[in-house]
């Protein structure tokens, strides 16, 4: 055991800190792009973060807390570029950080898995379902977050759309009222 951590060590050669401080949104693509990373060029790097989501990065395997003073660390901040082109090439924002990092790295990681990468702690796997808890069953539900930024305006949908979305899912919701630092607040039947 002690010889294979001697082994991966060896290996690593890169330590690199990944900045990035917008939304959850898009630091949850961030996870994606640093799972893939790992996944693409394995024990090649060490990584660590610094976002304004850390309970994203809770539990991840992708993650070695880094000194930014250690000159042997690299810091990369952390943009998506390739944004500016979604209306003239066929990519998804998981692309976005993915592309970046091409650049950056001087590599080509590809997308692994289409979803963020987010690990549950094992306490938090045995924790009862909050639905569960209010209908007494456990059944598969979604989570539905109305509202957005306004920075662009796909990302904001008027409440009627959200209520007619909401219908055709499923007929039969929890609902509940919730804002954001008292701006746009969202209210649902």
């Amino acid at each position: 055991m002690q010889a294979m951590q001697k082994n991966e060590k060896a290996s690593i050669k890169h330590c690199v800190i990944f900045r990035n401080h917008q939304s959850p949104g898009n630091v949850l693509m961030l996870t994606a792009a640093l799972r893939d990373l790992h996944r693409c060029y394995p024990n090649q790097f060490q990584t660590d973060v610094r976002s304004t989501c850390p309970e994203l990065w809770a539990n991840s395997p992708y993650i070695t807390p880094l000194d930014e003073s250690d000159p042997s660390v690299r810091t990369v901040q952390c943009h998506y570029p390739l944004i500016h082109q979604s209306n003239q090439l066929p990519y998804h924002f998981i692309h976005g950080f993915i592309d970046y990092l091409h650049e950056q790295l001087g590599l080509q990681i590809r997308p692994t898995a289409f979803r963020g990468d987010i690990h549950l702690s094992e306490e938090e796997k045995q924790w009862f379902s909050p639905v569960e808890e209010m209908v007494g069953e456990g059944i598969p539900f979604w989570i539905i977050v109305g509202g957005g930024k306004q920075d662009f305006t796909i990302k904001w949908w008027s409440h009627n759309r959200q209520e007619l979305r909401r219908g055709i899912i499923w007929p039969c919701r929890i609902s509940g009222r919730q804002g954001y630092n008292g701006q746009h607040r969202l209210e649902t039947a």
